[in-house]
């Protein structure tokens, strides 16, 4: 097997169709990019997300387990209160799609998805949203990727990417584009 990229990898790699999820250090433009070396370094990058309220999103910066699904519904007390009870009665809870032992319960951290509405946060590939990057230069470029029919946001793990200062620049329906500064 040769080290040249082939055509169909090139071609799903313009249409956004294959990424790479991002870990530590690595700078995220690059990684994406890969072999297809930039002419000039891009103060932006830009990624997909699929969200029913993308605004809140980006002021929260962190991507829950399970899509969100199965959360907790209450005020901040009252959740305190349910994971308070499950330690002192020995009792599993169930939260984003775990069954949660009291012993564990350390093990993760829980924030307010929505308002009144708790769940797991995952922090498996750091801090930041789960969205899929595109291997776009521009936004025109990054718009036309998602609008191809052949484009497909990796639901799942995609790559976790710092959004707190994007901007959404595209949105239709719940697919959105946002444009991340790099630094």
């Amino acid at each position: 097997m040769n080290n040249q990229t082939s055509d169909t990898t090139k071609g799903l790699l313009n249409l956004g169709l294959i990424g790479a999820t991002v870990y530590g250090g690595v700078k995220l433009v690059d990684k994406i990019f890969g072999d297809k070396v930039r002419k000039n370094p891009m103060d932006y990058f830009y990624v997909a997300r699929i969200s029913e309220h993308i605004k809140e999103d980006i002021k929260r910066n962190w991507s829950s387990w399970n899509y969100g699904l199965e959360g907790f519904e209450g005020t901040e007390e009252e959740f305190e209160s349910y994971l308070d009870e499950s330690r002192e009665d020995d009792e599993v809870i169930f939260i984003s799609g775990f069954e949660i032992f009291p012993k564990d319960l350390d093990g993760f951290e829980f924030g307010e998805l929505y308002e009144n509405y708790w769940v797991a946060i995952d922090y498996r590939n750091g801090k930041g949203l789960s969205c899929n990057i595109l291997p776009a230069e521009t936004e025109n470029k990054a718009i036309e990727q998602v609008k191809s029919k052949h484009f497909s946001v990796n639901m799942g793990d995609g790559d976790t990417v710092n959004c707190k200062n994007a901007e959404v620049v595209y949105s239709d329906e719940e697919l959105h584009v946002l444009k991340v500064p790099e630094k």
